[in-house]
């Protein structure tokens, strides 16, 4: 059985027990976590080292004997203006941050990349194309490669509604993301959709939420209860001793989150798939 490992993003404003740093949620950091006993004993985390500083929402990827970290620079309200990307075969010693990205039009808001049949596929949640927070899609060849010659025309999803939070996935010849879908009066659900091309996409049925809130769950981070859950949001999936863990946020977005998980007993390409089936 593999070990199993945790990036966890530290956001300014959000200062809890048992962070990694005295200054993780002050400088907006981005840890590497190894957790010994699984993904069901977080609380048995043990830190390896900072991977970032004055960065956030990042994302990770695997590619040879590498792992790629590749994140915003920290926000204002307006979005950030760069992605970069540093990279470590210990997960404790990391490379010196380059530049992979300028905005092209507005800030950046997310991030989030995959591997394909081709090499790397990558997204970033802009304000500056049609609703916020639109995604644009691009590829490039290697991890190494900077985005912005790699962006494609026309390639991006959210147009003409709010989405947010996304995760991306290659399986079986489709590009998957997981994005935000707002319900009105605070309610938040992980929904999915499907690419061929990353131009035109196939939304799963509405009724079929990738995950979505506990109603009955009010033990909430900052909230006194009777408040109930109201967000399901930022959800991303690993492939760990033949089982797909995930992990996304819980509670609600306005105040405070908690991070929640869950497990299918198969492949993410399994799991994407069921969405889209007769099934």
């Amino acid at each position: 059985m593999g070990e199993f490992y945790l990036m966890e993003c530290w956001r300014s404003g959000w200062n809890w027990p048992n962070q990694p740093s005295e200054a993780a949620s002050k400088r907006s950091e981005i840890w590497m976590a190894h957790l010994p006993e699984g993904p069901e004993r977080y609380d048995k985390r043990k830190y390896l080292g900072r991977v970032l500083t004055n960065s956030t929402l990042g994302t990770a990827l695997i590619w040879g004997d590498r792992v790629y970290v590749y994140a915003v620079t920290a926000q204002s309200s307006e979005g950030g203006k760069t992605v970069n990307m540093t990279w470590s075969r210990d997960l404790r010693t990391w490379s010196e941050p380059v530049k992979m990205l300028d905005s092209p039009k507005g800030g950046i808001f997310n991030v989030a990349v995959t591997r394909d049949n081709k090499g790397l596929a990558f997204l970033f949640e802009s304000n500056g194309y049609g609703q916020p927070f639109t995604m644009c899609y691009g590829r490039v060849k290697k991890p190494t490669d900077t985005w912005n010659p790699g962006i494609i025309e026309g390639a991006r999803y959210g147009m003409n509604k709010y989405t947010g939070g996304p995760a991306l996935y290659y399986e079986g010849d489709w590009y998957y993301t997981l994005y935000l879908e707002a319900l009105g009066q605070g309610r938040y659900e992980t929904r999915v959709t499907r690419s061929k091309d990353l131009k035109t996409w196939q939304d799963a049925p509405v009724n079929r939420p990738f995950i979505t809130f506990d109603t009955e769950k009010t033990n909430l981070p900052l909230r006194p209860k009777p408040f109930r859950e109201t967000n399901a949001s930022d959800v991303e999936l690993c492939f760990h001793d033949n089982q797909t863990v995930l992990y996304w946020t819980g509670g609600d977005q306005i105040r405070g989150g908690d991070l929640q998980w869950g497990i299918h007993d198969g492949k993410p390409g399994t799991l994407l798939e069921l969405f889209f089936s007769d099934q």
